[in-house]
């Protein structure tokens, strides 16, 4: 009968050890700036943030790639791994960092092939395109959401149809492949004295916490705060 090993003897780590991730966000504000500060804070990993000013999008999904990888090869220490935003070339960093790139985590906040565009306005395909080849050129990808994920692959056929000719094929199961979903964390220690909403006598409280943009539909939203203000229910509304 074999023995199982006694735990204090064993010499095998009860969790991986702790790696130095770099991240990599060009467009440092709002959101991308949330969801980094966020996971420097709380990772058991050792996360160090290399960023650029929230501003230029498009001039950062051209050239992002090009300052970043010069800051890192400026590094004193490689790191084990880079967890690099939707805001940057993934191609174009590992071809300029070349064969001593660390494995690239690409995460997708969101991609320019199925973000809304005003009225009037006309999707950039050539964004759409560097989204495409950053999933390619990526180690590994996570996606925000299932929706956004479904959305996205859904959505590369079409993108493919606009091309004259060689239409590349097998693209969108080569990048579910390598794709996961992994939630943004939300840090909710703010409320952590406060009592169960269910248990409470106390009126939920409603957050807005959108900027008011078109592709955010606040009507949407609004209509049904007037539907249950119309049905006298009790809530606090945080906009």
């Amino acid at each position: 009968m074999s023995m199982l090993p006694d735990p204090m003897e064993s010499e095998v780590p009860l969790s991986n050890p702790s790696l130095h991730i770099l991240l990599l966000e060009p467009f440092y504000g709002g959101s991308h700036q949330a969801f980094a500060d966020g996971l420097k804070n709380h990772s058991r990993h050792q996360v160090e943030i290399l960023t650029m000013p929230d501003r230029f999008w498009k001039w950062r999904l051209r050239g992002a790639a090009i300052v970043l990888a010069d800051q890192i090869n400026s590094l004193s220490v490689s790191p084990d791994a880079i967890l690099a935003s939707d805001m940057l070339s993934v191609a174009d960093l590992k071809a300029i960092l070349g064969v001593n790139s660390p494995p690239v985590v690409l995460y997708m906040h969101e991609n320019q092939l199925t973000y809304p565009v005003p009225e009037g306005e006309r999707i950039d395909y050539q964004f759409a395109f560097t989204n495409v080849t950053s999933c390619l050129a990526a180690d590994r990808i996570i996606f925000n959401s299932e929706f956004h994920l479904k959305t996205f692959l859904d959505a590369l056929p079409e993108l493919f149809k606009k091309m004259p000719d060689c239409r590349p094929k097998g693209i969108p199961k080569r990048i579910r492949a390598k794709s996961e979903v992994i939630s943004p964390g939300c840090d909710f220690s703010a409320f952590s004295d406060r009592q169960n909403s269910a248990q409470s006598s106390k009126p939920i409280t409603i957050l807005w916490n959108h900027r008011w943009g078109f592709d955010k539909v606040p009507e949407s939203f609004f209509e049904v705060i007037y539907r249950l203000q119309k049905n006298r229910l009790r809530f606090n509304l945080i906009i």
